[in-house]
């Protein structure tokens, strides 16, 4: 378990770092949905994929397991977009779920691909568009960071951003932060743009950064590497999969028995304060937080 959680990690970098595509027609690229009263729509984190959960049976009920099909997410606990698409056959969107919904909001030409990077606001959100030849590689010298405004769903590249292999991203303090592969030595640069131009040259801030992941918490950027997320001198373990929200490290992981388990951990104190076991995902709002697992549903409130 411990293996796939990590394959499962990485499958969205592997495939900003290389990729190849094949187009051609298919009908697999469907969404679950909701047909019972009990039923609601969650993220599986882990498989990269959004599921059908039954409320009375703690059990997922519907996911599309096509291979190389996917949904990706901003790692943003309380965000609501995602990008959908097949790794092999393209047939890549932009899409929205508003409860128990899903709605297109923007669908991608043959030969491209889109892959979430930063949310700004409700309104504004970053993402990686990638481009194929018709042979399926990735034409890396147009990778490019796009902005989009979700009202008007339109999108517009930031052009001194084109080439650059881009990999993760926050929006912080009105600066877009983004890390960049470097393949000479396999590590990554750290860039910002303000974000009041986002048309000006990306500034470099940190070279050499042993992984992609950079987060916010409050009014402070996190870096990473293999095993710790650090601020200044303070440095938090790292999960499998990690979030910040509201002075909380959310983290899943997997135990001893191949289970997932998700740690809440305060920011501040370091102090690890829930530890819930079987969890198939959770939502936020606010300060309460819902963790559904395989045994039931428990609601936590945030300090």
């Amino acid at each position: 378990m411990r293996k796939i959680l990590i394959i499962c990690l990485t499958t969205l970098v592997l495939m900003l770092v290389s990729c190849s595509h094949t187009v051609y027609t298919s009908k697999m690229d469907w969404l679950p949905s909701v047909k019972e009263s009990d039923e609601i729509l969650l993220y599986d984190r882990v498989d990269q994929r959004l599921i059908t959960y039954n409320t009375k049976t703690y059990s997922i009920v519907e996911k599309n397991d096509t291979l190389n099909y996917f949904q990706f997410d901003f790692k943003t606990p309380d965000a609501s977009i995602y990008t959908t698409g097949h790794s092999i056959e393209n047939n890549y969107k932009i899409i929205q779920k508003n409860g128990n919904e899903t709605t297109v909001l923007l669908s991608m030409e043959p030969l491209e691909a889109i892959f979430p990077l930063a949310l700004k606001d409700e309104n504004k959100a970053f993402f990686i568009k990638s481009y194929y030849d018709e042979e399926g590689s990735e034409l890396y010298n147009q990778r490019a960071i796009v902005e989009m405004d979700l009202e008007k769903k339109q999108l517009k590249k930031l052009s001194n951003t084109e080439g650059l292999l881009t990999t993760f991203g926050v929006y912080h303090k009105d600066q877009l932060y983004f890390t960049t592969y470097i393949g000479e030595d396999d590590s990554y640069n750290l860039y910002r743009i303000d974000g009041s131009n986002l048309q000006n040259v990306p500034e470099l801030v940190f070279e050499k950064l042993e992984t992609p992941e950079v987060y916010v918490s409050g009014d402070q950027l996190w870096l990473s590497n293999k095993n710790s997320i650090y601020y200044d001198e303070k440095t938090l373990p790292k999960g499998n999969f990690n979030y910040f929200y509201r002075g909380k490290l959310i983290q899943i992981n997997a135990n001893s028995s191949e289970d997932l388990v998700l740690n809440i951990i305060d920011v501040n104190s370091e102090v690890k304060e829930e530890t819930i076991e079987r969890i198939v995902d959770f939502k936020v709002e606010g300060k309460t937080m819902t963790v559904y697992t395989h045994d039931g549903i428990q609601s936590i409130e945030l300090n």
